[in-house]
């Protein structure tokens, strides 16, 4: 059960990467951002599928990658000041928690 719900949050916020990846394109033109953005929310997807098949690399791999999403996304925030990497960093720092904490349970 624990696995479950935390697979299902980590492709959540692969999907949110993806969406605000090509939100990014659209308004700026950015082909960094879309790249950068959708290469980690499908790589957060996959992770999530291998946690839902109950494989434990896919969790170390989805905690690796979110906390490198939150450093990234707070090292942003400290440059622009602007509030969208703000809410990212907060939000990959609460999914690194909930991530975290299921799997020192998993057996």
């Amino acid at each position: 059960m624990v696995q479950k719900t935390a697979g299902w949050f980590i492709i959540a916020f692969g999907a949110l990467l993806v969406m605000l990846a090509l939100v990014a394109y659209i308004s700026s033109e950015s082909q960094i951002s879309v790249i950068m953005g959708s290469g980690s929310g499908l790589l957060l997807i996959l992770s999530g599928l291998a946690v839902l098949a109950k494989n434990r690399v896919g969790g170390y791999v989805a905690l690796i990658l979110i906390a490198a999403l939150t450093v990234i996304f707070s090292y942003r925030f400290s440059m622009s000041g602007k509030a969208l990497p703000a809410v990212m960093a907060v939000l990959s720092g609460a999914m690194f928690l909930i991530v975290s904490l299921p799997m020192a349970r998993w057996k």
